[in-house]
């Protein structure tokens, strides 16, 4: 879930300042889109702020490359990025549009492990490496949208994508 930042103006709706990221009470828990226009402390029509709570693992992964990481999806994104190392969030400050998909791409970046049968884990493993239409792992993300990776020491895969993906992807893992 995303976490909205704003500080409220003595009038009118809340501006989203660029460089204050301090906590406001007025959190929503949804990207704000200013509707003011720019000025002091203010953001310009269409921009957004929101902080994205990050679990462990892509934490740590931000932490270790992370400035790289982070300046790539800066210049990819079109946004401004900040990793709050206390609270465990990325600040995301930009156009609304480019909010989002900076929202969607880091949820992305982590996914569940879920368990499979020995017979699929064995068919995955084998098939992991061939192209075209005996590539199980290729048509499984093709169908679902999201990325699968096996896990060799275990019998179990873990599923990078959205919501909806990782339920589709569970799903035909079921079948």
């Amino acid at each position: 879930p995303q976490r909205h930042i704003c500080s409220r103006a003595s009038s009118g709706p809340p501006l989203c300042p660029p460089m204050s990221l301090a906590r406001s009470p007025w959190n929503t828990g949804a990207v704000f889109e200013a509707v003011g226009g720019g000025g002091a402390g203010g953001m310009d029509r269409g921009m957004a702020c929101t902080e994205l709570p990050l679990d462990d693992a892509v934490f740590t992964s931000f932490c270790r490359r992370g400035r790289k990481r982070l300046r790539e999806m800066q210049e990819t994104f079109g946004v401004t990025l900040r990793l709050d190392r206390q609270q465990l969030v990325l600040h995301v400050i930009g156009p609304a549009s480019n909010v989002q998909a900076v929202s969607k791409h880091v949820a992305t970046l982590s996914g569940p492990r879920r368990p499979v049968s020995a017979a699929v884990w064995a068919e995955l493993m084998r098939t992991r490496t061939l192209q075209g239409p005996e590539a199980l792992v290729e048509r499984l993300q093709d169908a679902c949208g999201c990325r699968i990776h096996i896990e060799r020491s275990d019998r179990e895969v873990r599923i990078f994508g959205d919501e909806e993906a990782v339920a589709k992807a569970d799903q035909l893992l079921d079948e």
